[in-house]
């Protein structure tokens, strides 16, 4: 949503020049792979005390987010994967889910959720871009999902 937010308000400002917008393009890459990327990896990483399956799955993860987000600006290129937006929404339910949230077993599942939501991060997708109409439902479903599991810990 603020990835969103962002990208209206640079559009909003039409008289910005070439490198500023070039600039920008990178600077958000850059924000989304550290909260899609290295955030969800290091999460990994300390819940696991930094054993040696953990560092191949988030090593996975960073090589991922990190080939996603440097595809988007090979010239003429058509988006491919799911967004990683949707990875960080299963880890977050995962991580609100009241029987998962405090128990050993949350590590557990999120190596593997991380490993799936890798494989469809570059499948040979290409879902629609979520907007309008369709951005407010995902928005609704999500938080709605995010409540129930907050009030039923």
């Amino acid at each position: 949503m603020i990835d969103q937010l962002d990208g209206r308000l640079a559009l909003a400002r039409p008289h910005r020049g070439p490198a500023v917008q070039a600039f920008g393009a990178h600077l958000d890459c850059y924000a989304d792979f550290v909260s899609k990327g290295v955030f969800p990896a290091l999460m990994l990483l300390v819940l696991t005390d930094f054993g040696l399956l953990a560092w191949v799955v988030a090593g996975i993860q960073l090589a991922v987010i990190a080939f996603r987000y440097s595809y988007e600006f090979v010239p003429g290129a058509a988006p491919r994967g799911l967004s990683p937006d949707y990875s960080v929404l299963v880890f977050s339910l995962l991580f609100l889910a009241p029987s998962l949230a405090q128990a050993p077993l949350f590590p557990i599942l999120l190596g593997p959720a991380m490993l799936f939501m890798a494989v469809l991060n570059l499948a040979p997708l290409q879902p629609p871009k979520l907007a309008g109409i369709g951005l407010a439902a995902f928005v609704s479903v999500a938080l709605g999902l995010m409540g129930l599991l907050l009030t039923t810990g």
